[in-house]
């Protein structure tokens, strides 16, 4: 049997401050693409072994191109595999082609596989990462209030010849002065 198998350890992943796991994978893996629709925590990410292919009419049987994502040898959800904390995790392998034929039909598209860490005999060890943000503006930029902006706008429409219509007028100029 002929197959690729992948595998990235805890230590190359876990000190990456990313939103979720699959986004610290980017570009880590030989053969496995991860699309990453925004930063935000939370946001969704796309994982794909070999590119696989859907035809459109599959694509409507709610059939996916993600792969199988197994978590201690539980069959799990993408979702589960997104919350995952990457400090939990001890390797990752990819399974691509026929390698993945161990687990089916459902690793066609490969199969992702997650060791986690386990308790070891001896001391106790305790471990924290933090993360501190200020979110406090080193320089507060000037804003225009709406009597200033309307009246921007126009000087604009004066630069570029525009109609009367789109102007504002001398009684909104003065009501905007008034409400500041």
């Amino acid at each position: 049997m002929l197959g690729a198998v992948s595998v990235i350890k805890a230590e190359d992943i876990q000190d990456f401050p990313t939103a979720n796991l699959a986004t610290a994978l980017v570009n880590r893996i030989p053969g496995v693409g991860v699309s990453v629709t925004s930063g935000k925590p939370g946001a969704s990410t796309t994982i794909t072994i070999r590119n696989p292919t859907l035809f459109a009419a599959s694509g409507r049987l709610g059939l996916t191109q993600d792969p199988l994502f197994v978590i201690d040898g539980i069959t799990v959800t993408k979702t589960d595999f997104d919350n995952l904390d990457a400090s939990l995790v001890e390797t990752i392998t990819f399974l691509k082609d026929a390698s993945a034929a161990v687990y089916g039909a459902s690793g066609d598209k490969g199969v992702v596989l997650v060791t986690t860490k386990r308790g070891k005999p001896g001391k106790a060890k305790i471990s924290y990462s933090g993360y501190y943000g200020n979110t406090t503006a080193t320089i507060q930029p000037h804003t225009l209030n709406a009597y200033e902006h309307a009246k921007m706008l126009n000087d604009g429409y004066d630069l570029n010849n525009t109609a009367n219509t789109s102007r504002f007028s001398q009684a909104d100029l003065d009501f905007l002065n008034t409400t500041v």
